[in-house]
């Protein structure tokens, strides 16, 4: 009797897409892309906006303006935002583009390969969603603070 048979035989045969699943994924990458292409505006918005920030205050800054932070630190961080969300919306396009290509040829690699851009997407925006609340919890622990030192 022979065991040596490899594990995942017959784990190609266990998945199959229906003709409505197949249109969902289809409507659902369209919508992807409308998104990411949003989302690659937004990030172009917030550059320039950086960019036009920094100009601006380190002008009105000579004029006399006071900040209590340095003008170049605001622009910085708008910048630093819109490369951060370049990533989540890079993997998102490239979800999309890949998932009509699977559903268009129906190939299975592009269709692995859309879903690790999607999975790498949600990833980003989880750790992203975790940082956030850290650094919300610390500048809360921060205010409380500096709130209670004044009393």
């Amino acid at each position: 009797m022979d065991t040596n048979q490899p594990l995942d035989l017959g784990y190609e045969e266990g998945l199959h897409l229906s003709a409505d699943a197949m249109e969902n994924l289809r409507i659902t990458a369209g919508w992807a892309q409308f998104l990411a292409i949003l989302g690659f505006i937004g990030i172009g918005f917030l550059i320039l906006a950086g960019i036009v920030v920094g100009i601006t205050f380190s002008f009105s800054s000579e004029l006399g303006g006071i900040y209590p932070f340095p003008p170049a630190l605001l622009s910085l961080f708008y910048i630093v935002i819109g490369v951060l969300y370049l990533f989540p919306i890079l993997y998102l396009y490239r979800f999309a583009t890949q998932m009509k290509t699977a559903v268009q040829q129906k190939a299975q690699d592009s269709l692995n390969r859309a879903l690790a851009n999607l999975k790498a997407h949600y990833k980003f925006i989880g750790i992203l969603a975790i940082v956030m609340i850290g650094l919300y919890f610390i500048a809360l622990i921060g205010v409380m603070t500096m709130g209670a030192s004044m009393f």
